[in-house]
C-alpha cells in the first residue's frame, strides 16, 4: 500500500449581510453536492489505483504456480498468532533501499488477518507483493529519500490464525496429471540437494512404489519408508557440511534432521513423478507466550494430487495427510533466502531465524537502542491486498 493521504476538500458558504435568495441557496447546495460527488469519485479512483498497484506481480504467474489450492480437508484447533520480522538497516550512503522477504504463506490452514509495516524513525516507503519462481508470496518494501537514509528499523507484523489440518482423500477419485503444466514440470524436477534424477534415488523410488500408480498411495508408501529408514541425528549433520546434506545423503546414511527427512521424501516423490514441495516454516510448539523464538523452524512437505490439490505431510514425525498447526513461510529447494536487500547492509534483530511467532495478536516489540521519542511510520495492509531468508539453510529442529 502506498503512503498516500486521501485528499480532502472543504466547502464553505459565505454569509452576506443581504438576504440570500432561494436561487443562490439552491446553487450553493448544488455546488456542495457536486463537490461531495467529486470527492467520492476521486476517493474511489485513488482506492482503485492503490488496489491495482498492490496487485502487481512478477516472476511466475500465480495462476500457473499455485501453492495454495487444496480440497477435501477439515480444520481444527484455531490459534491466533503474530509473526514478527524486524530488521536493522544501515543505509548511511544510500537514498534508496529495497527490502524483500518471504512472509507467511496463505495456505489453507492459515488465515491471515492483516500485515502491518512499521518504520522507525519515519521514512516514506511504498510496497508491493510478487510471486517468486517457486510460487511463494514475497513482500518488497522500497524506501526513498532526497538524502541518504541513514540507520532505521523495519518491522513487519502479520496477524493470522493457524489451524491443524486433516485431509480425507478417496484414492479412486484421484485424477491424472497434466504433465505439460508449469507446476508439474517445476515440482518434479531435481534441485541441489534434492537429487531426484540420481540413479540410486530413481531405483529406490521405483522399488517403494512397487507397481502402484495412484500418486496418493505412492506418497503414502514413500512417507512410510522415510519414517522407517531415517534416524533423527543432529550430531551427524552438525556443523553444516555439504557432504552431510540433502536427499542422497539421507538415503545412503539414514541419518539427519527434519530437512533431511523432507528432502528425501521430496526427491523420492519427484522421482516417481509426483509434484512435491519442500516447505519451511515454524513448528507448532509453545514456550510461554512464544510459539517460535527463532529457534523452532521446521521442514515438512506437500505433494500435489489431481482433483485434491496440495496435501501436507510431515515425515519427521510420521504425519501423513495432515499437520498439527505448523506455520508455513515458504516453499524451498533445500537452500533458501528468508530476506534480501539492495544498496545497503541489513540484519535481523533476532538471534534466531526470523520471524518470531507469538501467541495472540501482538504489537511491535521495543528495540533497546531505538529512541522511542522518534517518529514512527506504520501502514496496515488488508489481507485482500496481499492475499494474503538471508543465509543458507541452517535450521535442524
Amino acid at each position: 500500500m502506498h503512503d498516500y493521504l486521501a485528499p480532502t476538500i472543504t466547502y464553505g458558504i459565505k454569509n452576506h449581510n443581504s438576504v440570500s435568495s432561494g436561487i443562490k441557496q439552491r446553487h450553493r447546495i448544488l455546488r456542495f453536492r457536486t463537490g461531495v460527488r467529486f470527492t467520492a469519485i476521486l476517493g474511489l479512483l485513488l482506492l482503485l489505483f492503490v488496489l491495482t498497484s498492490q496487485a502487481r506481480t512478477f516472476g511466475s504467474s500465480p495462476s500457473s504456480i499455485d501453492l495454495y489450492t487444496s480440497a477435501g480437508f477439515t480444520l481444527s484447533g484455531a490459534r491466533k498468532l503474530t509473526a514478527n520480522y524486524t530488521y536493522s538497516v544501515s543505509a548511511a550512503s544510500s537514498p534508496v533501499f529495497l527490502l524483500s522477504m518471504h512472509i507467511i504463506q496463505p495456505f489453507p490452514y492459515v488465515d491471515i488477518k492483516d500485515t502491518t509495516i512499521i518504520v522507525r524513525p519515519s521514512i516514506p516507503f511504498t510496497n508491493q507483493t510478487s510471486i517468486d519462481s517457486l510460487g511463494n508470496l514475497v513482500l518488497t518494501i522500497t524506501f526513498r529519500s532526497s538524502s541518504n537514509l541513514g540507520q532505521f528499523y523495519v518491522t513487519v507484523l502479520q496477524h493470522f490464525t493457524a489451524y491443524s489440518i486433516s485431509y480425507s482423500v478417496i484414492p479412486t477419485q484421484v485424477g491424472h496429471y497434466d504433465t505439460s503444466s508449469e507446476l508439474y514440470k517445476l515440482y518434479t524436477q531435481p534441485a541441489p540437494y534434492i537429487e531426484s534424477d540420481n540413479p540410486e534415488m530413481i531405483a529406490k523410488a521405483k522399488t517403494i512404489a512397487g507397481g502402484e500408480s495412484n500418486p496418493y498411495l505412492v506418497a503414502l508408501k514413500i512417507e512410510s519408508f522415510v519414517t522407517q529408514h531415517m534416524t533423527y541425528d543432529m550430531a551427524a549433520v552438525t556443523p553444516w557440511n555439504p557432504n552431510t546434506e540433502g536427499a542422497l545423503y539421507a538415503l545412503r546414511s539414514g541419518k539427519g534432521v527434519c530437512r533431511h527427512y523432507s528432502a528425501l521424501f521430496t526427491a523420492l516423490a519427484r522421482a516417481d513423478g509426483i509434484p512435491t514441495a519442500d516447505i519451511w516454516g515454524s513448528r507448532a510448539t509453545e514456550q510461554g507466550a512464544i510459539v517460535d523464538a527463532g529457534d523452532s523452524k521446521h521442514s515438512w512437505v506437500q505433494f500435489f494430487v489431481p482433483n485434491y490439490g496440495w496435501i501436507s505431510a510431515d515425515p519427521t514425525v510420521g504425519t501423513f495427510a495432515g499437520l498439527g498447526g505448523d506455520v508455513p513461510i515458504m516453499s524451498v529447494n533445500y537452500l533458501y533466502e528468508r530476506a534480501w536487500g539492495s544498496q545497503a547492509p541489513f540484519q535481523s534483530v533476532f538471534s534466531g531465524e526470523e520471524p518470531v511467532i507469538s501467541l495472540g495478536f501482538q504489537g511491535p516489540q521495543p528495540i533497546p537502542e531505538f529512541n522511542t521519542t522518534q517518529s514512527v511510520m506504520a501502514i496496515t495492509l488488508l489481507t485482500m491486498l496481499i492475499i494474503t531468508g538471508k543465509s543458507r539453510r541452517g535450521y535442524g529442529k
